[in-house]
């Protein structure tokens, strides 16, 4: 960065402080010394002959001629010291070391965004305040030439530099370039003005151009007489109209009619026109020749001359207050004010230093372009008395005013009287001026008057100041304390090692008393008598650092190390002396704040107290005195433990209710009704060091710290302490405001801060005293305009607001032809609000590939440029966050692993004195998603796992389904095989009884009935059944016996009816009892075959069907055909429907044998692939109806045909529907 001066003094007074041979001019010809000279050189005149009248002439000529001198001196005098109330400023330069491409800067505006562009002999920059970005033709290779000259902005955002060889125009980070072959003037650029109906003006050495539509164009200026076309500069008013100033003078162009006047020359017809420029008063002001003149009431006024050798030229500009700044060429600058011109020039401007430009800007801060570098001119906040100004030493301990308004300045080199008389003439004056070729001598050395031990100091390291109710100024040094009262001093006697011991801090109560602090205790001067307090005695601690005497008549101590002690007194008690002869009772009772050694001082009418020799002495002399005082103070102490922030305090403050403010090595302390709240870094504050506390009258506590000194509302302070908000916002002033130094003192001295009856400020720093004014300060109320610079995405730059290449990488990469990367503010058609922040224009977004956002940068910067580098920033990234990220001052953010999405990082800034810019920037970016972060995949992956999910829990339910079904066949294979083998048995031998009437089981039945018949297929029942009835002695009888399932009703009843059988063969009862056990056998073995789970198969249905439709055929003498595939597939069914589907098959084979015509049956069985069909056909003729039949099979959701053929058949078609079982399922 550049050296930091100071400048421009401001001098309130015309009147200065000098020697007698500097005194007014009538009091010089008044003086008796120069009536001496006069009446000498009137005697010497007549010594040598002359006439009397003509010695009175030579007289009168010598007189005339020192007045005349005389006069001349006090022209210049007040030239030199008539300047105007312009405020004091802070100048800064930045040369080719800092970054400038060549320090020879030729043209300098400010944009939109807050950038200042700086055209120089070597490139054009860009200045954000902390950096220069540059552009040159080997980086942008469209420039072609960098000697740059001219600069201006348009009212679309665009940048037009005039350099030497043709115009550029810079918008939307690429550069076009404009030649001769576009309609451009083939001569040297002088000046671009923009317009406000869009476009520039270009002045050149050859005519006027202009740019408007995408069009350049030559305007021809000509009036009857000539044509006008070596053109300096331009300036376009309000209504539109344009100035145009020249060699042939000055001009006004109307571009809707294309009239053009001449105006009168300022001076002579024809005179060159150098600049031109409007107040805010809307007044026209020009340099002509070698003067700066004002348009006012139809005529030019000259307001301030120039010659040849001084001439002004190249610019105008306008500050705040109403100067008005040119160029003197190359001698500073001048500015004109009210009247009266101040010339500028820093000492060390050389003497071929050269302004070729100067602009101020939105914040009010000046920079000039100049042949040494580029400068800034800023408002100084804090003035400096230093050793520039006459004090002994630069580092400055305490500060202190006295009751009668003399302000004292202890520091290392002894004490500081403050004369403010001479401080009236020039009130700040950190480095010697050049004004109009005198030099103001450097009137530091009249600032302060210094008091050193050569003085009767007692050492000059001063650490304390303080006044007692005598008037006596009490100076602590790091030798005990100097007295200093009426010119003198004297030596306060303080007893043993403290004499030579350092004294921190001295403070008065209000009954008069005078307290010292030092590093082995406190001690108090009160009538008459020191006494001592210890770390015996009750103290916190015996190093004392700090004293505060507070408003309810208590003493607060800061200690080092020991914390905080308050010491509290009862009002009515009065002390009770005892004399004490025991020297014993001396060290062995100072162990509370009841006990303490008071030392009496021999005093005397108008002498300095004198302590005693010895303690021997005051012994002997009965003066040394151990009391038991009632008086004697109670003593709290309070520490970390208790709440403070640290246990080493520097400093009190005490508000007028009683608030007290501690400042301490690890943060500031606020003690209110009894309790502690603490403001560290942690909330906000510049620096945890706290050694200097002072308030304003508007709420603000002002803090000295080891970052400078800060400004901070109370309110915001206790909001804090009420949790009302999170964080506190101070003001900073350090180096940028003015100061030499940031380090101010106060952590081994007090007062280090004092302020003075004006209102005044004063802080002891280490490099001087620095001086606030905080009703007269500085104000910044611009919010800085904030600009995304840069944006990183995984180590590559995505977009650049410098660069356009890099933008062109981003649209290759992301396959768009269109301009990808919008930041608010930067480009494209801008506006500003009434704040000057400026809006966004438009917002698309950069598109990154998928994969991309691993890793984030973002660099932004806000454009205050008053003091830059305490800008602070808060951010957050929208879409991915809510809350704003505090940055501090930091211009960078990170974000690492995001993942596809559109996403906008905002940032918002503060200016120096937290003015925010809450609209900030904006920069809308996306990550493209792989295929497998896409929503589309997502929600694909969301339904596959609900289904999957479902699958899961359908399987678990079909296996509880199937594990229940299992356990039911289970039950029921379990009810078929008990009624198989235990009721069957039974019944089997009950049949075989009634058949053979009491004969005996037939040898070969099992034993045990069926129990050990083996079952191997869903027919062994049958067959079992079959094998074991007595078919042979039936036959013998001629008794039909059918076999078991063949029972058309399955009832169990014979083919042939009951009654014809009973009429020709009546049954003996016996007999009737087997034919029951018979039918009942044959219901129980429909039965189990319904019930069995082993029979749920088509197969199982078509096998048994099958076999009962043989048997009914054999008993009944027809043929029985089957009409079938040589394998059934698996299909399964419910013990239901094939319980039904027999009964329906059985209904119609049974009154098949019910008909003596049926000869043949037929039972043909087809499957598909959704059902399978059941036929059963006859060729003889049913009368039967089957309704009933037709609802069983319909009530399984089967379909029921029964249809009669014209050659007396009849058949049912019986369609089930199938539900396939997949391929290996048991």
């Amino acid at each position: 960065m550049g050296k930091v001066l100071t400048t421009c003094p401001k001098i309130r007074k015309t009147r200065s402080r000098r020697s007698k041979e500097a005194e007014r001019p009538t009091e010089i010809l008044l003086s008796p010394r120069f009536l001496t000279s006069a009446a000498t050189i009137l005697r010497q005149a007549l010594k040598m002959g002359l006439p009397f009248a003509s010695a009175v002439g030579t007289f009168s000529c010598v007189f005339v001629l020192l007045r005349v001198l005389l006069g001349a001196s006090s022209a210049a005098e007040a030239v030199r010291t008539a300047t105007p109330s312009n405020p004091t400023y802070l100048h800064k330069v930045w040369a080719a070391s800092e970054g400038l491409p060549s320090t020879k800067v030729y043209a300098l505006i400010q944009s939109h965004d807050g950038y200042i562009w700086l055209g120089t002999e070597m490139g054009l920059a860009r200045f954000n305040g902390l950096k220069f970005t540059v552009f040159t033709r080997k980086s942008h290779p469209e420039m072609v030439n960098d000697d740059c000259r001219a600069l201006a902005e348009d009212n679309e955002g665009a940048i037009w530099i005039g350099t030497t060889g043709g115009l550029l125009r810079y918008r939307e980070q690429r550069f076009t370039r404009f030649t001769t072959q576009d309609g451009l003037y083939p001569s040297y650029i002088h000046a671009i003005c923009p317009s406000r109906s869009g476009g520039v003006w270009i002045a050149t050495g050859a005519g006027l151009n202009r740019y408007q539509d995408g069009k350049l164009t030559r305007i021809v200026l000509r009036n009857e007489s000539k044509q006008y076309s070596i053109i300096s500069t331009l300036l376009e008013d309000e209504a539109g109209l344009l100035w145009v100033g020249g060699a042939q003078g000055l001009l006004r162009f109307d571009p809707s009619t294309r009239d053009l006047s001449l105006y009168p020359s300022p001076d002579l017809t024809g005179t060159s026109i150098s600049a031109l420029s409007r107040d805010s008063k809307a007044q026209l002001w020009a340099i002509a020749g070698f003067s700066l003149y004002q348009f006012s009431n139809g005529g030019w006024q000259l307001m301030s001359p120039g010659t040849p050798a001084n001439r002004y030229f190249n610019f105008i500009v306008h500050d705040p207050e109403g100067g008005v700044w040119t160029s003197p060429g190359s001698d500073g600058l001048n500015r004109l004010f009210k009247g009266q011109v101040t010339r500028n020039t820093p000492e060390e401007w050389p003497q071929s230093f050269t302004v070729f430009g100067m602009i101020a800007d939105r914040e009010g801060n000046l920079w000039m372009a100049t042949t040494g570098g580029f400068t800034r001119f800023s408002s100084r906040s804090i003035q400096v008395y230093s050793t520039h100004s006459g004090l002994s030493n630069p580092n400055v301990t305490s500060v202190f005013e006295d009751r009668e308004g003399t302000l004292w300045v202890g520091s290392e080199g002894g004490l500081s009287r403050f004369q403010r008389d001479a401080a009236a003439v020039v009130e700040v004056q950190s480095w010697p001026l050049r004004i109009d070729n005198f030099t103001i001598p450097d009137p530091g050395s009249k600032f302060f008057l210094n008091y050193a031990e050569t003085d009767g100091l007692i050492k000059n390291p001063v650490r304390a100041l303080a006044q007692d109710d005598t008037g006596t100024l009490w100076v602590g040094t790091i030798r005990g304390v100097s007295l200093f009262r009426d010119g003198k001093f004297s030596r306060f006697p303080l007893p043993g090692e403290l004499s030579g011991n350092k004294i921190h801090v001295i403070a008065k109560t209000a009954d008069g008393a005078m307290w010292l602090g030092s590093e082995l205790g406190l001690h108090c001067w009160r009538n008459e008598r020191l006494i001592t307090l210890t770390q015996s005695s009750g103290l916190a601690h015996n190093h004392i650092r700090a004293l505060h005497a507070a408003h309810n008549g208590s003493l607060w101590v800061g200690t080092f190390g020991g914390g905080v002690s308050r010491l509290t007194w009862k009002p009515s008690a009065a002390a009770e002396v005892a004399k004490v002869g025991q020297a014993s009772r001396l060290p062995s009772e100072r162990h509370d704040a009841s006990k303490a050694v008071s030392l009496a001082l021999s005093t005397r009418a108008g002498e300095t107290p004198t302590l005693l020799s010895d303690q021997t002495t005051a012994q002997k002399k009965g003066a040394v005195e151990v009391f038991d005082d009632p008086a004697s103070p109670q003593v709290t102490n309070f520490t970390s433990r208790d709440g403070l922030s640290s246990d080493t305090v520097w400093v009190f403050h005490e508000e007028a209710d009683g608030t007290l403010w501690i400042g301490t090595d690890h943060g500031l302390n606020r003690f209110k009704d009894g309790r502690f709240s603490v403001f560290t870094m942690q909330q906000g504050l510049p620096d945890d060091i706290v050694n200097s506390i002072l308030e304003d009258d508007t709420g603000n506590l002002w803090i000295g710290c080891e970052r400078g000194i800060y400004r901070i509302s109370k309110q915001f302070l206790n909001d804090l302490a009420a949790q009302r908000t999170k964080s506190v916002e101070p003001v900073l002033y350090d180096r940028g405001d003015g100061m030499d130094t940031e380090d101010t003192n106060g952590q081994k001295s007090q007062p280090a801060a004092f302020r003075t009856r004006d209102g005044r400020l004063w802080f002891a720093t280490v490099a001087g005293v620095a001086v606030i004014n905080p009703h007269n300060l500085p104000q910044n109320k611009v919010p800085p305009p904030v600009v995304i610079e840069q944006v990183v995405a995984d180590h590559e730059v995505v977009f650049d607001n410098a660069n356009a290449p890099v933008a062109a990488a981003v649209r290759r990469r992301n396959g768009d032809s269109s301009q990808s990367s919008v930041v608010s503010g930067q480009s494209g058609r801008h506006r500003t609000t009434d704040h000057g922040q400026l809006t966004p224009a438009s917002k698309s977004q950069i598109a990154l590939p998928p994969g991309g956002g691993r890793s984030m940068e973002f660099h932004f910067t806000a454009n205050s440029l008053t003091a830059p580098h305490k800008n602070r920033f808060k951010f957050r990234l929208e879409g991915h966050e809510k809350e704003w990220n505090d940055a501090g001052t930091r211009r960078t953010a990170h974000y690492t692993a995001l993942g596809p999405g559109t996403y906008g990082f905002h940032v918002i800034a503060c200016n120096n004195q937290n003015v925010w810019n809450t609209t900030g920037a904006r920069f809308a970016f996306s990550i493209a998603p792989f295929f497998y972060q896409t929503w589309k995949f997502r929600g694909l992956c969301l339904l596959a796992s609900v289904l999957l999910v479902g699958l899961v829990i359908w399987r678990e339910k079909k296996i509880l389904r199937l594990r229940h079904q299992l356990a039911l066949q289970q039950q029921r294979a379990g009810i078929a095989r008990d009624i198989h083998e235990k009721l069957g048995a039974k019944l089997t031998h009950l049949a075989i009884l009634g058949s053979t009437g009491d004969s005996p089981v037939p040898p070969g039945d099992p034993p045990g009935g069926m129990e050990e018949v083996p079952q191997k297929n869903p027919m062994d029942i049958v067959s079992t059944f079959n094998a074991q009835l007595p078919t042979s002695n039936a036959a013998a009888k001629g008794a039909s016996v059918p076999p078991v399932g063949a029972s058309p009703t399955g009832t169990g009843e014979s083919p042939v009816p009951p009654d014809s059988q009973t009429e020709s063969n009546p049954a003996s009862p016996a007999s009737r009892i087997g034919q029951l056990a018979q039918q009942t056998i044959g219901d129980l073995t429909d039965l189990v075959w319904s019930v069995d789970p082993r029979c749920d198969t088509l197969e199982a249905l078509v096998t048994y069907i099958a076999q009962y439709a043989e048997e009914l055929c054999e008993n009944g003498h027809a043929r029985c055909r089957f009409d079938m595939p040589d394998k059934l597939p698996y299909i399964p069914l419910s013990a239901d429907v094939r319980h039904n589907l027999f009964l329906a098959a059985k209904d119609f084979l049974r009154n098949i044998a019910h008909q003596d015509s049926p000869t043949e049956t037929t039972m043909r069985v087809a499957v598909e692939a959704s059902a399978f069909e059941l036929i059963l056909a006859t060729n003889g003729s049913l009368n039967a109806e089957f309704t009933a039949t037709a609802q069983r099979v319909q009530s399984i959701g089967a379909t029921f045909e029964f249809s009669a053929s014209p050659d007396g058949g009849s058949q049912i078609r019986i369609r089930v529907p199938i539900k396939r079982i997949p391929k290996g399922a048991k």
